[in-house]
């Protein structure tokens, strides 16, 4: 059998995430606060467990999708000083509040989603590292 390609093949350049604008929302998506610092904002997004439809007649497992459920998820950023959108973040994890968050990339995509915040901490370091806190939060 003789080789034939699938397709014609072009290279193409990667997008890089530098650009990317994050904002939270504490009012349901009226207003948004505008959040920066972030050196890498993680995966976004929901997955689906699977769920087994198997037969004793089948002769291989075979499955479906299930229920999509959001990620635990954590958001690392640089602590600015006086920075009050920062601080009403934090304030709002501490208070277990139910947040949105969009993330606009260089391409113009824009990713939103909700998020319950389960807290916050100060992220260790040594006397020559820069400040940073963690929000943790379940899709």
């Amino acid at each position: 059998m003789a080789y034939q390609e699938l397709y014609n093949y072009t290279g193409k350049n990667a997008v890089k995430m530098a650009g990317t604008l994050t904002q939270f929302s504490i009012d349901g998506g009226t207003n948004w606060l505008d959040l920066q610092g972030f050196q890498e904002i993680g995966t976004v997004g929901t997955k689906a467990n699977t769920i087994d439809q198997s037969t004793i007649e089948d002769q291989t497992k075979r499955f479906i999708s299930g229920i999509k459920e959001g990620e635990d998820k954590e958001l690392e950023m640089l602590w600015y000083d006086g920075d009050e959108n920062q601080a009403t973040l934090r304030t709002k994890a501490n208070e277990g509040a139910i947040v949105k968050f969009r993330h606009q990339f260089k391409t113009g995509d824009i990713a939103t989603y909700e998020a319950t915040l389960l807290g916050f901490q100060v992220s260790s370091g040594t006397n020559e590292d820069l400040m940073k806190f963690t929000v943790s939060m379940k899709l």
